[in-house]
Formats: C-alpha cells, sequence, structure tokens
C-alpha cells in the first residue's frame, strides 16, 4: 500500500507535504490437518504456523497541528490448534458437530497464551417432520487486530499499542427453521445475534475503529484501548428454487442493527447499519439455448458522520487535510438514500462438435438509479482556485457543499468460446 498527498497536488513544495505513506505484508503459512472417522464420528484436527511481516513508513500531518512520523518493520509468529467432531444420532435425523480453535502470536505475552483464545462452537440440526428441519448453532471467534495498529509507533519508536494488545472476539448465535420439497424449493428462515468484545477504541479521535472505514487515509494509525464493545442481531430470510421447468432464482432478505460503543458507553449505529436488504436473483432458459438473467439489489441506506463544519473550514486545518473533519458527537446519526440497481442479461449459445459459443448482452443498472451517497464538504474559490475567505470570520474560508452520486448504466456486449 502506498499515498502520496501534497497540498494543492504541488509535489514542488516539500514543505507542503501531507502524507507519504507506504506499508507492506507478507505472510507465510503453514497448516496441518487431519481428517478420519471414529464409528460413526467423523474427526477433523489439526494445527498451524504462519509468519507475519509488517512494514511501514508513515508521514502524516492531520489537523489540529498533530504530525505522525515513523518508520517501523515487525516480524510476529501466529499459530493455532483446531478439532472437529461431528456424526447423526437418532436414526439420521440429528446432525451435531461440536469444535474449537485455539490461537496465540508472540506479539505480548498475553496474547502468547492459546488457551487465552479458546474459542468453541457447536451445531445441531434435528429434523422434526418430513421437509423441516431446526437448525441452531452457537459459537466463539477471535481475529487478530490490524497489522497497522499492531505496528503503530508514537514519534519516539514506542510500540504504543503492544502491551495492552488483545484479540478481537466475536460470539455468534444463530437457530432458525428451513423447509425443502423434492420440488427443489428451500425456504430458511433463521435469527442471529452477535457480540464484539476487546475492539479496539481509538482514543485520538474517541472513535470505535469498526466506524472509521470510511474516513479517507490510513486505519490504525493511533493508540487504543482494546475494551470497546458491539452487536448486531436481526433476521435472515432466503427462498431458493433450483433449476426445473426452465426457471430457478433466489430471494434473500436481511433486517440488522448493527452497533458499536461510543466515547460515552452508549450503542449508536455502526458503519455496517444497513438495516434491510434485499437481493432477488433469477433466470428462464427459453427454446433454441437463450437465456435470460437477472440481478436486483436493495438496501435502505448507509450511516454517516456529519461534518463539524466549523472546525473543518478553519484555514490552520483545511490547509492541511484538504477535507471535511467529522463532527465525532454525531457519529453515524445521518443515513444516506435507500440503494437500488436492476441487472439483467441476455445468452445465446451455439454448439458445435468440439467447441460452444456464447454471444451475451449484459445491461447493469438498466433503470439507470443515482445512488445518493453523503455529500462532499469543500470550499469556495477565486478564479485563481484558491480558498475564499469568510468576510464574517477571517481565519476560516466559506463552504461548498458538492453533491455525491454515483451511477450510470452500462452495457455489455461479449462472447465466450469454449474449447
Amino acid at each position: 500500500n502506498e499515498a502520496l498527498k501534497y497540498r494543492n497536488n504541488d509535489n514542488t513544495v516539500e514543505s507542503g507535504k501531507l502524507l507519504d505513506y507506504a506499508s507492506r505484508e507478507t505472510e507465510n503459512k503453514f497448516r496441518f490437518e487431519q481428517t478420519g472417522r471414529a464409528g460413526a464420528y467423523k474427526i477433523t484436527y489439526g494445527a498451524n504456523l504462519e509468519q507475519a511481516i509488517y512494514s511501514t513508513s508513515t508521514f502524516n500531518k492531520l489537523p489540529q497541528g498533530i504530525t505522525l512520523q515513523y518508520s517501523d518493520s515487525l516480524t510476529i509468529y501466529k499459530y493455532g490448534l483446531f478439532g472437529q467432531v461431528s456424526g447423526q444420532f437418532l436414526n439420521e435425523k440429528l446432525t451435531a458437530s461440536f469444535g474449537f480453535r485455539m490461537d496465540g502470536t508472540d506479539y505480548n505475552r498475553e496474547m502468547s497464551k492459546l488457551w487465552q483464545q479458546f474459542a468453541p462452537r457447536v451445531s445441531l440440526s434435528y429434523a422434526f417432520a418430513n421437509h423441516f428441519r431446526f437448525n441452531a448453532s452457537a459459537g466463539s471467534y477471535r481475529q487478530l487486530p490490524t497489522y497497522t495498529l499492531l505496528g503503530y509507533k508514537d514519534n519516539a519508536g514506542n510500540l504504543v499499542n503492544k502491551n495492552t494488545a488483545k484479540y478481537i472476539r466475536c460470539d455468534h448465535f444463530v437457530a432458525g427453521l428451513e423447509y425443502t420439497n423434492s420440488k427443489l424449493l428451500r425456504i430458511t428462515v433463521e435469527g442471529f445475534y452477535k457480540r464484539y468484545t476487546d475492539y479496539p477504541f481509538n482514543l485520538r479521535d474517541s472513535i470505535s475503529i469498526a466506524n472509521q472505514g470510511n474516513d479517507f487515509g490510513v486505519i490504525g494509525n493511533a493508540p487504543v484501548r482494546y475494551d470497546n464493545k458491539g452487536r448486531s442481531y436481526g433476521m435472515e430470510l432466503m427462498i431458493q428454487k433450483k433449476l426445473s421447468k426452465h426457471f430457478y432464482g433466489i430471494i434473500a432478505y436481511t433486517y440488522l442493527h448493527s452497533q458499536f460503543q461510543s466515547a460515552s458507553g452508549d450503542y449508536i449505529s455502526s458503519s455496517w447499519d444497513y438495516r434491510q436488504t434485499l437481493s432477488l436473483t433469477g433466470g428462464y432458459y427459453f427454446k433454441k439455448n437463450w437465456e435470460l438473467g437477472m440481478r436486483f439489489r436493495y438496501n435502505s441506506g448507509q450511516p454517516y458522520t456529519p461534518y463539524n463544519e466549523s472546525a473543518s473550514l478553519l484555514a490552520s486545518n483545511w490547509d492541511i487535510s484538504g477535507l471535511g473533519i467529522p463532527d465525532r458527537s454525531q457519529i453515524n446519526t445521518l443515513r444516506t438514500a435507500a440503494f437500488q440497481q436492476l441487472d439483467v442479461r441476455l445468452d445465446k449459445k451455439f454448439f458445435f462438435n468440439k467447441w460452444s459459443l456464447n454471444l451475451y448482452l449484459d445491461i447493469q443498472n438498466l433503470l439507470n438509479y443515482k445512488t445518493q451517497q453523503q455529500p462532499y464538504l469543500s470550499v469556495e474559490r477565486d478564479a485563481l482556485g484558491m480558498p475564499v475567505v469568510n468576510p464574517a470570520n477571517p481565519g476560516s474560508y466559506l463552504p461548498n457543499y458538492i453533491q455525491n452520486k454515483s451511477g450510470s448504466l452500462i452495457p455489455t456486449i461479449g462472447f465466450v468460446l469454449e474449447f
């Protein structure tokens, strides 16, 4: 990863450098896995070892007079054990599975202890009537924080987050019903709850790392504490019609709440709190090898954080970042407009003795829907392109909000040859 930014994009003025970032991640992995049977039980176990090398050179001027400047080369080893036992019972009506993972790393003392990251999981599936099954699962999972967090140093060269770093923990709970029949129809409905703990919280900006994903620049080069909590819960419905009598299709609907704690400990919408998501995919096979396919997607809009206009337009801040500064007291309190897109594709296939030809017409965003995203905050500029000073506040610039729309109708004509 590399990024280089100068004020006004003028690289002839060295003092105008705002961002000079380079990083490299290299992973070398070894995995051993053994699968076998012991009577009616299927048993899987194994181990993994991984060498991770992370290096970075960072120069970054931030608003409020903060400058980050450090280089780092970090090598850590990750290791783990895993196992799983599964089998069928009650005349094969009940399928059960139990497994676990244990992970560790030599990054710090606490994270090196495998048992500290013991992560069990269990699943059950019971056929309680013709065509109906009850499915349930629960599991605990661990994730290593990003290398950007682990390798962050202050200007004195200290690994700021090393002593307090923890594996991120997520506990999953899922339960639901499944219906299938001989006509290739499958319907599932599930409820889910996910609980996140030991999540990194950015101490410089007072925001969970989970809510920084939309910011421009490098995510994680900051001091953090590992006590943030999050949760997501909701339900999913899927109706699947496998190919029969020329038709196939899938309907998938998700209702979701996704929240992480703010600096005050209150749960607020995360950057992934889309609430409602709908996907329709299907196709129809006509005679003489014609096929028509379609996909429709919808979600009810993404949360975003409004700008702190007064702080953004201060000349001392704008001249450094050239971007709006989010208002951290209103994290994800606004939401973009709903998104939708319809894609269609028409195929015609020709079969020959030893090869085939597929001609297709693909149209993405057939309805030419324009997605409305968060507006950009910019500044008014004069005829020479220089920011215009606010006459009522000489230390600031005049604002200029720019609409942020995306989406185009994109037709494609193509062919596929198969030999």
